[in-house]
């Protein structure tokens, strides 16, 4: 097999397969955690829904607008984290995914943080 440069392609070593293995464990779990995130945050009212039914006794302190976003921003982010698990799988295996693997695994890792830190 041959690069895209023309070069031939090497394999990747056993220990960094294994560490992909891991990697995969890890994108899993935090893509698990963002996709429940973002089932609870979609079950959730806002505050002002809530002021209006004597039953509720949680709300997301936010607007609606900020609600949607927070919802689109986690549940993008569990999907990349999904594939990036599924990509760090395949490496670990032998295919040759590993640039793919590492954009997947920073588009996750970036909508994660915006959504943790402003929503």
């Amino acid at each position: 097999m041959t690069t895209p440069t023309g070069g031939e392609a090497t394999k990747a070593g056993v220990g960094l397969r294994f560490l992909a293995l891991l990697g995969a464990l890890v994108l899993a779990f935090g893509a698990a955690v963002l996709i429940y995130a973002t089932v609870t945050l979609v079950d959730s009212q806002t505050c002002e829904q809530a002021f209006s039914d004597p039953t509720a006794t949680e709300c997301y302190l936010g607007s609606s607008f900020e609600k949607t976003i927070g919802t689109i921003l986690t549940g993008a982010a569990g999907l990349f984290g999904a594939a990036a698990a599924l990509l760090a799988l395949g490496f670990a295996l032998g295919a040759a995914t590993g640039r793919k693997l590492a954009i997947t695994t920073i588009i996750a890792v970036v909508l994660a943080a915006i959504a943790i830190i402003f929503f």
